[in-house]
């Protein structure tokens, strides 16, 4: 395995164990050159809400028909942008540790950040920053045997995962 190969792969276990998070932004990445849109994600919604606000337009007429045009105009702007910002992250965060050739395809892109969680928090945007550098930097010791030992001093069953970590899953996390 090269040191890249290695440096990917303690970056994908930065992630697991909530030390890195990858952060897009959606201005740069929502467009149809990015392998991360959705065309269906954008228009969809917006077909069905316009459609909406039409049918209560052709129904009650002019008066609802406007209200229904605005309510589905806050809908979309409060509700729907970040419905799609959440999607387009989920694809994201899977491209971008899926496997490193997708990962370097996506650095040379751009539009995301890695962002190391210790204190003060560390970033590496892509395209400009050196993603081996804060993979070295941060990442590479726990690719490292016994990194990720139990309290007890010996290495749990579970070692390497949030479990064996005494740590909560990433997901009930940011849940709550």
């Amino acid at each position: 395995m090269s040191d890249e190969d290695e440096m990917f792969v303690s970056l994908k276990l930065a992630y697991e164990h909530n030390m890195l998070d990858v952060v897009g932004n959606m201005h740069k990445l929502n467009h149809t050159e990015s392998p991360v849109f959705s065309p269906w994600d954008n228009v969809g919604p917006l077909l069905v809400l316009v459609l909406g606000s039409l049918f209560v337009l052709l129904t009650y007429r002019l008066l609802w028909g406007t209200v229904a045009f605005l309510a589905s105009c806050a809908l979309y702007l409060f509700a729907v942008r970040p419905w799609v910002a959440w999607r387009l992250h989920g694809r994201l965060v899977g491209l971008v540790l899926r496997d490193l050739p997708t990962f370097k395809k996506l650095w040379k892109i751009g539009g995301f950040s890695l962002v190391w969680a210790g204190y003060p928090p560390d970033f590496c945007h892509a395209p400009k920053g050196d993603w081996q550098r804060f993979a070295e930097k941060h990442a590479q010791p726990l690719a490292l045997p016994g990194a990720f030992e139990s309290e007890g001093g010996a290495e749990s069953e579970e070692a390497g995962s949030e479990e064996g970590l005494g740590m909560p899953h990433r997901e009930d996390r940011r849940n709550g």
